[in-house]
């Protein structure tokens, strides 16, 4: 991490327990200004949220870390500006479990939870768009064969959500412990990236 100019890592507030662990233990040394989870139900929203996010630190001659997926149609373009970087991963799961681990699941049709998305499950997942919960569960049920809970050790596992959310959609539910290793070297590779773009110019 060579990195000197200032830099801001905007993430999503997926990340936000396990990124905080990291800063106690002193392995990102970053400051974080996250966006809500609850904006990937509605594209549009998170690109507007994040273009505003962006401006406001450039404005304020900070770089900018962002630790996304490809989570909406203009991602790759707001990567692409002066002075900001994405984190490599098609998309949180990806970023949060490596690669070779995400492909080796990925074909199972599973839905990951995130610790937080377990907990807020009902607030995020039980509509989404113009779907009501009957057939937001309907359409869960013919695109995914269970849950996988995604256990970064940060927070006790919340059983009870995860029954609650396995009996409302009828899906199964498992524990998967995911080590942050991969996210910690997902923001430590695009730091050194940021570092080498900027000794080229």
């Amino acid at each position: 991490m060579v990195e000197k100019v200032q830099i801001t890592c905007i993430a999503c507030s997926v990340f936000r327990p396990e990124l905080e662990y990291l800063k106690k233990k002193r392995l990102v040394l970053l400051p974080v200004r996250y966006l809500d989870s609850e904006l990937h139900v509605d594209p549009r929203r998170l690109c507007d949220h994040m273009v505003t996010a962006i401006a406001d630190e450039l404005a304020r001659e900070r770089r900018v870390l962002l630790l996304f997926g490809d989570c909406h149609a203009h991602m790759l373009d707001e990567a692409s500006r002066p002075g900001v970087t994405r984190v490599e991963g098609t998309n949180c799961c990806e970023i949060m479990l490596g690669y070779e681990r995400y492909r080796s699941l990925r074909g199972q049709n599973v839905f990951f939870l995130f610790p937080e998305w377990a907990v807020r499950w009902r607030e995020i997942l039980s509509t989404i768009g113009t779907f009501d919960e009957k057939s937001t569960a309907e359409l869960m049920r013919e695109s995914h064969s269970k849950f996988i809970y995604l256990d970064t050790g940060v927070r006790p596992v919340p059983v009870d959500q995860l029954k609650a959310c396995s009996a409302h959609f009828c899906l199964p539910w498992e524990v998967l412990v995911t080590p942050l290793g991969p996210l910690a070297r997902a923001i430590e590779d695009a730091l050194e990236k940021m570092g080498t773009e900027e000794l080229a110019r």
